[in-house]
This record gives C-alpha cells, structure tokens and sequence, in this order.
C-alpha cells in the first residue's frame, strides 16, 4: 500500500530558565494555552543537557540533540517535555519504533495526551501500520480541544489514504484459426448438404473496459465488447454480435457492482436476437482465492426471422476460483429460466425456453513462467417448460423436449510478453436428446493469438 504520511514542522521555543518541548508551529500557542510548557528548577540534574539538546536541535544536528536529551534523562531529569523531544528526535532521524515509546510515556499526561497520541500515530504510519495509526489519530482526536491539532489529525488522514491509480484503458483482442466438425450443431441426419459438413473458419473478438469516474471505493466503467466467426464455406452459419455495458462497482470486503448492459447477435447475417439486461455482481478475495455471486435478469427481443426467441431470460449462479495444489482452479453453477414467445404454426408448437442448470470446472497448471496447460469441462441439462407438439400425419404427439450437454477441452498456453500470447486448444461437445434430431458430437480445433493491455 502505498501512502503519503504527514510529517509535522517541528520546532524548538524557549524561554529563560524554561524547558521547552520541540513543537509543532502550528500547535505552539494551542500547547501553551494548555499549559504544557513546565518551568524546571535551575539546581534540577540534567538541566544543562537539556538546554543543549535544544541549542542543537534548533542548529539542525538532531544526532546531537538526541545525544544530549538522553543524557539529561540519565542524569535523572523528569519532565514531559524531556520525553517529548526524545520522541521528536527519534522520529526526525527515522527511528520511529523508540519514537513511539517516547510518546507513549506521555499519553498518560493529560496535558500532553492528545499530541502524544497524534505523534504516535505518524510514527506507526511510517513504520506501515495505517491501521494503528487511524486509531491512535481517533483517540487524539477525542482527547483534544484544539482546532489546530483536529485540522492536523484530517490532514494526516487524507495523506495516508492511497494514492489513486492512474485510470487505465483495458483492451483486449483474440484471432484464432479453426476447424469446426459440426458448424450446425445438429444430428448427423439432419445435415442435408454437403455444406453443413465439417468446416474451417476464423474468429475474430476484442473487448474495451473504460473507466469514467473512480473514487475511493468506487468505479465506474464502460464495457464493451464485439466478436466475429467466418466460416470458410458455408456463410449461412456466419455469426457476429456484440454488447456495450455501464457498470458501477463499489463496497471493500464484498465487492459489489450493477451494470446496465445492451446486446446484439446475429446469425447467417441475420439479426438473431437484442437484449437488454440489468446484472447484478458481488465478489469477495480471501486468502489466494475468490468467490463470486452473479444474477442476470435480461429482455430479449428475437430477430424478424426469429420473433420466437421474444421473452424473458434469468440467470443465476456462482464460482469459487482458488489454488489446488499447484494447479490454479474455478468450480462454478448456473442456472437459467427462460420464458419466450416460443414457435407455433400448422397445429405444431416447439418450446423455445429452456430450464437450465450447469456445472463446470476449469484448470490451470503452470508448467514455467511462459508456458501452462488449461483445461476445462462443464455439463449442462436442459429442460424445457413446455411439451413440443407435432403431427405426425394428422395425429398430433406431445413430447417435451430434454437434454444433456457434456464438454471437455484441453488446450497449452504460450506467454510471449505480458501482453502476448498464444493458445492451441482441443474442444468435444456430445449433446443427448430426446429428440433425435438435436443430438449431436462435435470436435473443434482453434489457434488463437491474445493480446491484452
């Protein structure tokens, strides 16, 4: 954590046959209000040691000064205002930790209290105990009636706070080369042509996070993000989309943000579906790990080819991401409601909003500082709300359609530079139905280059 501590201006006052304490300018009438400047008798041991402490001193030879302050307390001289140079002295010459023993002789001193507890506060924040120090600060504040010493205590406040990062511009983006067994995502006997064969492709994808305002305990950012897939032959499975969010994030141990996000897919260059959605996120980090809270209530607004799709989408869910053993992992569960205009016409209808819920694990195990494997795999099961109805001839038969997603992929990362990276990746889907006609295998291959700011 980095900090900017407050280091008082001290100075020394004398006055003749008085000791005087090295003192804040600011705080020099409010300590004489207060009757802290104590005259010592002249026969007193260890005045002349004193009196030299603060000739050097006020000379600028600290080392001196100290030197001499020691030795009038060896001397036997007793007086507050002796313990409080020591203390001064200590801290001027970076010894905060026997500063701090100086001023805690004093905080028994009711005259002396306040300052000694302020004085013990900046030392525990150069020693890097800011959380020592904001309550030594509140307990001189309580002590004190001084607006000076008050002003003082706030300044050392504001200072201590960490020094607000620059806003920085998160950019990311991917390309990848691909092999696609089943660009369709359906049965082998219902790809009619050769087209919805086997197919290569290219990706394309890049997201933006851009910071609009920040404060101590809050962001608020500007998301966005677009991706683009090229089959090589069939162009009726092209796919595009894209999402722009604002977001705000705020609280400390449990992180928590809101964001307002608007969406857009298309499908063989046809506007497949827009979404309009409100998420709400939270998030706390123990120690080497974190666990995540998220919900998503969405509009969606199907395509003129897909007015079906028009409806409501919720989803749910969580993830825990921690280190086991030397492998880096992430559990997590959704779940998903859908309640759509679904598809009717010439007697038939097929439910288009499925109930979902969805298990995955991913991996991570680096190898060296450049080169990791990944892994992941997730099932899912779907159910969907309404039995389809078709005719078979003229007999309509109901069945609700149910089914059951496992994916598995293995892939090794590359690290060039921070920035850079390569990813070879392996990916099997198998999708059980009851519905013959969605079950489906499918095997992708992708090469990807990242880059990320």
């Amino acid at each position: 954590m980095r900090a900017r501590i407050a280091v008082n201006a001290c100075s020394l006052g004398r006055r003749e046959r008085r000791h005087h304490p090295i003192k804040l300018a600011a705080f020099a009438a409010a300590i004489a209000a207060a009757g802290v400047i104590a005259p010592v008798s002249a026969q007193q041991a260890g005045q002349f040691e004193f009196q030299s402490g603060v000739d050097a001193y006020r000379a600028g030879d600290t080392d001196a000064a100290l030197a001499a302050f020691l030795a009038a307390y060896a001397q036997g001289l007793r007086s507050p205002n002796l313990d409080f140079n020591i203390g001064l002295s200590y801290y001027r010459l970076g010894r905060y930790a026997e500063a701090q023993t100086a001023f805690a002789r004093l905080t028994r001193n009711p005259d002396y209290s306040a300052i000694a507890q302020y004085h013990l506060g900046l030392a525990a924040a150069r020693l890097g105990q800011y959380e020592q120090a904001a309550r030594d600060w509140q307990v001189a504040e309580t002590r004190t009636t001084s607006a000076n010493l008050r002003s003082l205590i706030q300044l050392a406040r504001r200072r201590l706070e960490p020094e607000a990062p620059p806003p920085r511009i998160g950019l990311n983006v991917s390309a990848s080369i691909g092999y696609d067994s089943d660009p369709a995502l359906l049965s082998e006997t219902l790809q009619l042509n050769a087209n919805q064969k086997a197919d290569a492709f290219a990706d394309l994808a890049a997201g933006l996070d851009y910071p609009l305002a920040s404060g101590t305990s809050t962001d608020l950012d500007l998301r966005g993000s677009v991706y683009a897939r090229q089959y090589r032959r069939d162009t009726d499975f092209n796919q595009q989309g894209g999402q722009l969010a604002v977001r705000y994030a705020f609280g400390e141990d449990w992180r928590t943000a809101v964001s307002a996000e608007a969406a857009s897919s298309f499908f063989g260059g046809d506007n497949l579906d827009n979404a309009g959605s409100i998420v709400l996120e939270t998030a706390r980090q123990y120690t080497g790990s974190t666990l995540r809270f998220h919900y998503r209530a969405s509009r969606v607004a199907g395509g003129s080819a897909y007015a079906y799709l028009d409806g409501w989408r919720q989803c749910a869910g969580g993830d825990y991401a921690f280190p086991l053993a030397a492998v880096r992992t992430r559990l997590d569960y959704e779940f998903e409601v859908n309640n759509r205009r679904d598809l009717r016409g010439g007697g038939e209808f097929f439910s288009e909003s499925p109930m979902r819920h969805s298990v995955g694990v991913q991996l991570r195990h680096d190898l060296d500082e450049r080169l990791s494997l990944e892994g992941r795999a997730r099932y899912r099961y779907d159910r969907y709300r309404d039995p389809d109805q078709v005719l078979v001839g003229s007999t309509p038969i109901e069945q609700r359609r149910i089914e059951k997603l496992a994916q598995f992929g293995l892939g090794t990362r590359l690290r060039f530079s921070n920035a850079w990276s390569g990813l070879l990746e392996y990916q099997y889907s198998r999708n059980q139905s009851n519905f013959s006609g969605y079950a489906y295998q499918r095997h992708l291959v992708a090469l990807s280059i990242e880059w990320g700011s």
